[in-house]
């Protein structure tokens, strides 16, 4: 009798994932893996958030890792921040893996990370892919504009529910709500069946409508996740 041996295809980068944490562990930093559409607003939102994480009187050390297919235009925005902050390339591939997390983190002169106490990771802009692989994070972040519409819920599912718990769904570009065709409590009410857990903030990072709210949300992640170093629960 012949017998077929399948193995987790993400195994490889689920073993790097583990390598990320222990590398963050011993220093207490905490890494948020930010996923959405291209134009969800991600890059916006996270202009928006070290601004708001960076101001006294306790102010947050961050760092950035951008993700894309091509360019370093992202991280340039990042950097006149003066954040630290590194650009990985795909060259096609339509998500970031933990190994090339791990490699960026871990690089020679790349990053101080005794200097830092939180790692932002902006993923390929994509709603599909990047929720199926995890890159060592200790929380995830979905960005949906209301500009996408308000059926991207339950259209992709998986990936608000990859969320999981402890984890947030962010609505951006709210100040364009009055423009769009965008139904708040259809989204609330469709997140709220998928993926109950997920905190969820309504933001307009432009305007800074709910950015401070948001703010805390990522303080208090870093607090919890100096607790425990444990990857986020399979989906």
């Amino acid at each position: 009798m012949k017998i077929e041996v399948f193995k987790r295809l993400q195994a490889g980068n689920d073993a790097e994932a583990d390598e990320v944490r222990r590398l963050l562990a011993p220093h207490g930093i905490t890494l948020i893996n930010i996923m959405g559409s291209p134009g969800s607003g991600k890059t916006t939102l996270l202009e928006a958030t070290l601004k708001s994480l960076g101001r006294a009187p306790s102010p947050l050390r961050c760092a950035v890792l951008e993700g894309d297919l091509a360019t370093i235009q992202d991280a340039e925005r990042i950097a006149d921040l003066n954040v630290p902050v590194a650009q990985l390339l795909t060259e096609g591939g339509c998500h970031l893996t933990a190994g090339l997390v791990h490699h960026a983190l871990s690089a020679k002169d790349a990053f101080d990370l005794d200097a830092l106490d939180c790692v932002f990771v902006e993923n390929v802009g994509n709603l599909v892919c990047p929720a199926n692989f995890d890159l060592g994070e200790h929380a995830r972040v979905v960005v949906l504009s209301v500009a996408e519409g308000d059926d991207k819920i339950t259209k992709y599912p998986h990936t608000f529910r990859a969320a999981g718990n402890g984890s947030a769904v962010v609505l951006s570009k709210l100040d364009l709500l009055p423009q769009c065709r965008f139904d708040l409590e259809r989204a609330r009410r469709d997140l709220s069946a998928i993926n109950p857990q997920a905190a969820l903030f309504e933001v307009g990072a432009i305007d800074g409508t709910g950015v401070e709210a948001w703010a805390q949300w990522v303080r208090e992640v870093g607090a919890n996740s100096s607790e425990t170093d444990s990857p986020p629960a399979p989906t």
